[in-house]
């Protein structure tokens, strides 16, 4: 089983799929709308992949951490939602939207998403009641070394700490620091 793939990006669709270079070998992977917008041609990336294997097709799932993995896994075990739906959750309500849904049972919410009607969200909220081990899995506090990693670098590219402060705060602390950074450039040209 696949697990994770590092290597250059050859393309990226408009519908979120990704082809990886590994060593002369093209993996194609569906990736969350959210990390797709944020890839380029020709960068180097690492992605935690879940593999999903049925009779006519072998489907990889990329995401750029590994809670957010861990949290399409629990989605795809509950009945009735598949891989495509769960990269839709992420895609349409990130995992903290998706943690803070189940965590208050809000199947409104959870609705939002193309492909979950009530019956759905209902029984995701029923099969992952233990809400605590996905807060395990997915941590929404800000990892400090990481954010710390940006602040250092935006400061070495001659940002004040003021600036930094401003835009570091509106960024996905999930994401990782050079995703974060390019956010927190596209943020700062914007002054």
């Amino acid at each position: 089983m696949i697990a994770l793939l590092t290597g250059s990006i050859v393309s990226v669709s408009i519908n979120a799929e990704v082809i990886i270079d590994v060593n002369g070998v093209g993996y194609k992977v569906l990736v969350p709308e959210k990390d797709a917008i944020h890839l380029t041609k020709n960068e180097f990336v690492t992605l935690h992949i879940s593999t999903h294997v049925r009779e006519d097709a072998i489907t990889l799932f990329g995401f750029q951490d590994l809670g957010t993995r861990e949290l399409f896994d629990k989605l795809t075990s509950v009945s009735g939602i598949g891989g495509k739906i769960a990269l839709a959750m992420i895609s349409v309500l990130s995992a903290e939207g998706i943690v803070q849904a189940l965590d208050t049972s809000d199947v409104d919410m959870l609705c939002r998403v193309p492909g979950i009607g009530k019956k759905s969200a209902q029984r995701m909220i029923v099969e992952l009641s233990n809400i605590s081990g996905i807060k395990d899995i997915f941590d929404t506090t800000p990892s400090s070394s990481a954010v710390n990693d940006v602040r250092d670098a935006l400061e070495e590219l001659g940002y004040r700490r003021e600036e930094i402060a401003k835009v570091i705060k509106d960024i996905d602390s999930t994401l990782s620091a050079d995703v974060m950074i390019k956010e927190c450039l596209k943020a700062l040209s914007q002054y």
